[in-house]
């Protein structure tokens, strides 16, 4: 398995606000995907990344397929993060919660180049 960054915006711009994106391509055979991480600070200005979701989305899923798999970082004034896996249903987004060494293992990085710096 091979896993390549393909992209580390520290200021992605999407309407009305900017977050970290990082994407990953995991070549497994027969399970290869991608990654996408948005990452929204605790004192980022404008929109949030989970208010502007459905501007976010069919963006990510346009540059990187329909079958990215999307996860949302928020970091939090006292340093810790949540993590969050995205879905698309129907037509509605659905946050459910997820763990970081988890969505590390199952991308084939280090969970500190996940998580990613302050």
């Amino acid at each position: 398995m091979t896993t390549t960054l393909l992209l580390d915006d520290p200021a992605w711009s999407y309407p009305g606000g900017t977050c970290r994106l990082r994407v990953w391509n995991n070549d497994a055979p027969g399970e290869g995907y991608t990654l996408a991480v948005l990452t929204q600070p605790a004192t980022a200005p404008g929109r949030s990344v989970t208010n502007a979701m459905d501007d976010i989305y069919p963006t990510l899923e346009t540059r990187w397929g329909t079958g990215v798999i999307v996860v949302q970082q928020t970091q939090h004034p006292d340093g810790a993060s949540e993590w969050e896996d995205i879905a698309e249903i129907n037509g509605t987004y659905r946050w459910y919660p997820a763990q970081l060494d988890d969505l590390a293992w199952s991308i084939g990085v280090p969970a500190t180049d996940l998580a990613g710096p302050r």
